[in-house]
């Protein structure tokens, strides 16, 4: 969470943009280490996607705030994580196998799509940012529904 801090607070635009990048990439290389190692267990899956989230709500909440988005934009960056992290804690809750509820594909270019979309927010180029969180709106309502039809194939299994 300091690099949330220091993304925000950084006065120099083009660093903190770097610094967001260098924050993905950290994490990317974590979670390859991990697999790589052998080291990976349920525990830090969970609490890797809760920091991850935790980290990149921070930076959007802020930048949403500074540059006095509608709120409706807020329902679009926030639509995947909300629809999969309920479904994730249903299945914790209910004690369903939860080795089915794996990334996705399209979790993954949703991610993406939010990362550029925080990218154009720190560099505050707001036109970009309406378009990339459209964009990535579309790309979260397909995940969540490529999401969905996964757990419901999977259903028996859980």
């Amino acid at each position: 969470m300091p690099f949330a801090a220091i993304i925000i607070f950084v006065p120099n635009k083009i660093i903190a943009a770097g610094l967001l990048f260098f924050t993905l990439f950290l994490d990317i290389l974590d979670g390859y280490l991990a697999r790589k190692w052998k080291q990976v267990t349920k525990l830090g899956a969970v609490l890797d996607a809760i920091f991850d989230r935790f980290f990149v709500f921070i930076i959007f909440i802020f930048y949403f705030i500074k540059l006095e988005l509608a709120i409706p934009f807020l329902i679009m960056f926030m639509l995947r994580d909300i629809t999969t992290s309920l479904m994730g804690l249903t299945a914790i809750f209910l004690k369903f196998n939860t080795k089915f509820l794996k990334a996705r594909i399209s979790g993954k270019i949703t991610t993406l799509f939010k990362v550029i979309s925080l990218f154009f927010m720190i560099i505050e180029q707001i036109d970009f940012v309406k378009y990339s969180l459209y964009v990535t709106f579309i790309i979260s309502v397909v995940a969540s529904i490529d999401y969905l039809l996964y757990v419901n194939s999977n259903w028996k299994k859980i």
